[in-house]
């Protein structure tokens, strides 16, 4: 039976560059963070990375609002 991996999204930067095989060290807010060891690196931006373990995907973002700034894609418009 198939298992469903937790979804992590986070304001957060790597520690180090993040590699298949290691563990992910990440820092927010001043604390060190160490995942189990990545099994896959899906997409990485200039701003973004999504990669993933054995037990979670993670989504980071580098932007100061990250998740926020996904949902203004378009200004609403005006009422009349």
């Amino acid at each position: 039976m198939k298992t469903v991996k937790r979804t992590e999204n986070l304001n957060s930067r790597p520690v180090r560059p993040i590699c298949v095989g290691k563990s992910a060290v990440l820092t927010k807010n001043g604390t060190l963070y160490r995942t189990f060891p990545v099994i896959a690196l899906h997409q990485c931006t200039s701003d973004y990375i999504h990669f993933e373990t054995q037990d979670a995907h993670y989504h980071l973002s580098f932007s100061p609002y990250p998740f926020a700034t996904a949902a203004m894609q378009a200004p609403l418009p005006l009422a009349a």
